[in-house]
């Protein structure tokens, strides 16, 4: 951890702290990078930039990713994060106590198979679940070129489903003209891309929040968590955690992704 500032206040100490990963914040880099590999990108950007006193190169993942995207013109930090965030690894600078270096190592989160979370275990709080289909679509009625009879419809989205299942939309795509060289089939094929594109306009909203036990999981887990009541099962990554300590009292918090259903039952 990096110390970035002290404040007293009377008999208090106030002290603000970040991740080690923190100083690559203040090292720049203009490597355009793109279509590579993501493990050896990073460690490439560590070991080219301005020294660190003690930060040297940890053992290799070995991780197979590539980064298809481009970046470029930002700090080591922005990239590690950017690269990272694109191929779902992380990144850390880890303590070396022997040789008292911090080693820059990539690695790739895992699922905790040991925690589990659930409101019948009572380790979940704050539950808040709403699934709403006010706006919700999914079979469009795609008109393209001509008028009257002539004119070209076809259907996309969820043209198998039936009675209160199947929710309509009609979709005007008078713009999205036959070109000269396109086949009939072509042309419909292009009609049918347009309405799937529409309907994703108007998905059934579903949003899942909760808060969880934080002390016994780590930064990049990935944990299972179980709601009977809701007949969902989901996954959800810790993607930041906190550690309060006052009064020889340590509280844990825990800043979750977007929570990922698995299982509906």
């Amino acid at each position: 951890m990096i110390i970035k500032s002290v404040q007293t206040e009377g008999n208090k100490i106030i002290v603000n702290g970040a991740p080690a990963t923190r100083l690559l914040s203040d090292r720049v880099s203009t490597a355009e990078l793109s279509n590579i590999n993501a493990e050896t990108a990073m460690r490439t950007l560590i070991h080219d930039m301005q020294a660190w006193p003690c930060v040297a190169l940890g053992a290799s993942c070995g991780l197979a990713d590539k980064f298809e995207a481009q970046t470029s013109d930002q700090t080591i930090e922005e990239y590690c994060e950017k690269i990272a965030q694109a191929v779902d690894a992380g990144f850390r600078l880890r303590f070396d106590k022997p040789n008292r270096k911090l080693l820059f190592e990539v690695y790739k989160p895992g699922e905790s198979q040991t925690v589990k979370f659930s409101t019948w275990f009572q380790n979940v709080g704050n539950l808040d679940y709403c699934v709403s289909t006010a706006s919700y679509k999914n079979v469009a009625i795609v008109a393209g070129a001509g008028t009257g009879d002539e004119r070209i419809t076809v259907y996309a989205g969820d043209t198998a489903s039936v009675g209160i299942d199947r929710r309509e939309m009609y979709v005007d795509a008078r713009q999205e003209q036959q070109k000269n060289d396109e086949s009939l089939e072509d042309y419909k094929a292009r009609l049918v891309e347009y309405g799937k594109g529409k309907l994703l306009e108007q998905l059934r909203l579903e949003t899942l929040d909760f808060d969880i036990d934080s002390d016994c999981v780590n930064l990049g887990d990935v944990v299972s968590c179980i709601f009977p009541e809701l007949g969902i099962n989901a996954k959800v990554r810790i993607m930041g955690k906190t550690i309060t300590a006052q009064n020889n009292v340590t509280q844990y918090s825990v800043e979750l992704g977007t929570p990922v259903i698995t299982k509906r039952y």
